[in-house]
């Protein structure tokens, strides 16, 4: 008479079903790696010799054991660091506030215009061109340190390297970002690569801040100063309608 199989009994939500041996040799491995916590395999040897519940332990065992092989982690680029959003934000904010400071200035230069008057004026330039018409204004204002406002803007509006931040795409590594400026000239196509490493691209954004300072200083603007130009704009902001999408 041959030997009764030996059966196995799979509990799965409270769903029994009954397998043999050799049924239960070729679904282990599967529940080897698929098993999760809603599923308990509980193996019931009915009817088996000591050599055969002996190797169904051990191979249980060997499922228990089995490990998924660690995944290294993939360095995070420096350009998806907190530490990179935070430093351009930071320098955006500086950005903001120096092309503030030379409007304000502009209306200073001019002596006789309104802040209202300025702010439109202004606002028909791009920075280069608002620069060009603050150094036309500078010879006959009644700034003191002129040489040292000129030295100053050119650094501003040369070494800022602020057009690449704002037109450029990213490529970057764990340690650096690159910067990929293209641009067209006279229908002349060019494209260039910035590449920064974090250091040195915390030191631009710190030495920036300090640049946008001294202008400050250098200009004589107090703080009051800026903000009551800025105040003047505000009107303007009131009255309009328009809310960019963002909810009230």
């Amino acid at each position: 008479m041959p030997d009764l199989p030996r059966l196995c009994r799979w509990e799965e939500h409270g769903k029994v079903r009954r397998r043999s041996a050799w049924q239960f040799r070729r679904t282990t491995y599967y529940l080897g790696w698929r098993a999760s916590a809603s599923i308990r395999l509980r193996i019931i040897l009915n009817a088996a010799d000591a050599t055969g519940r002996d190797r169904v332990q051990k191979r249980t065992r060997s499922i228990k054991e089995l490990r998924f092989p660690a995944v290294s982690e993939r360095p995070t680029p420096y350009a998806n660091t907190t530490a990179f959003y935070t430093a351009l934000g930071y320098f955006y904010a500086a950005w903001s506030r120096t092309d503030l400071a030379i409007d304000c200035a502009i209306w200073k230069a001019l002596g006789t215009a309104t802040p209202e008057e300025v702010h439109a004026r202004v606002a028909a330039m791009k920075f280069g061109r608002k620069c060009e018409d603050f150094r036309s204004l500078l010879p006959a204002s009644k700034f003191e340190n002129i040489e040292e406002v000129e030295a100053l803007l050119t650094r501003i509006t040369d070494h800022s390297m602020r057009n690449v931040f704002a037109h450029s795409f990213l490529a970057s590594d764990e340690d650096s970002v690159t910067f990929i400026h293209r641009r067209s000239q006279r229908g002349k196509y060019q494209v260039n690569g910035y590449k920064i490493t974090g250091e040195q691209f915390l030191n631009h954004v710190s030495d920036f801040v300090q640049l946008s300072l001294h202008f400050e200083r250098a200009l004589g603007l107090s703080d009051k100063e800026v903000a009551d130009f800025a105040a003047a704009a505000l009107p303007l902001v009131a009255s309009s309608k328009e809310n960019c999408g963002w909810e009230e």
